[in-house]
């Protein structure tokens, strides 16, 4: 296993792993234990924690990155914006720095100055960044799989951790799979 990615519920978990294919498994966080992870290649964590209480979220997100501080990790974020993201990310900004984007160009859903915006409508990513994060929370810029693939190397060569729906990810995943 050398990489994995952190979801709070199953449809978010399966959805990133679907992007993946071939090497990846998805597993909810109480059977973390009962299969061999490092049979695989990338493996997207399902935390159960979508309509959890805030602090409880926070507190196994933690214990959960601290298990697998010897591999590449990420967070997948609710497209739609749901969950305790704000807490994630106040945990994942002890780690590294974050970029986030929540772009899906096959939806026409894009991020533009701070905003996923999809039709007519708009969700304020701003308003998720902890004002005390520990490192840097860049909120980017993107309407398509260039801007992404632009992103992806910024993360890579910048030291940044992706946070997105899971195009970002899944780029950010096969970028460092070929490259090592």
């Amino acid at each position: 296993m050398r990489f994995v990615v952190f979801s709070d519920d199953l449809t978010g978990a399966s959805g990133v792993a679907s992007l993946i294919g071939k090497g990846s498994v998805t597993i909810p966080f109480h059977n973390i234990n009962k299969i061999n992870l490092k049979d695989y290649g990338f493996v997207s964590i399902d935390m159960e924690t979508r309509v959890s209480e805030p602090g409880y979220s926070g507190k196994l997100f933690d214990k959960l990155i601290k298990m697998f501080t010897d591999v590449t990790f990420t967070f997948r974020m609710d497209s739609t914006l749901k969950g305790n993201i704000k807490e994630y990310l106040t945990i994942l900004s002890k780690y590294k720095k974050i970029i986030i984007t929540d772009t899906i160009p096959e939806y026409n859903r894009f991020t533009k100055d701070g905003f996923t915006i999809m039709e007519n409508n708009k969700l304020n990513i701003k308003k998720l960044i902890p004002e005390n994060s520990v490192n840097e929370i860049k909120i980017m810029d993107s309407r398509n799989y260039n801007d992404l693939k632009k992103i992806t190397l910024k993360c890579i060569s910048e030291n940044y951790i992706p946070v997105d729906s899971g195009i970002l990810i899944k780029l950010y995943f096969e970028d460092l799979k070929f490259n090592k």
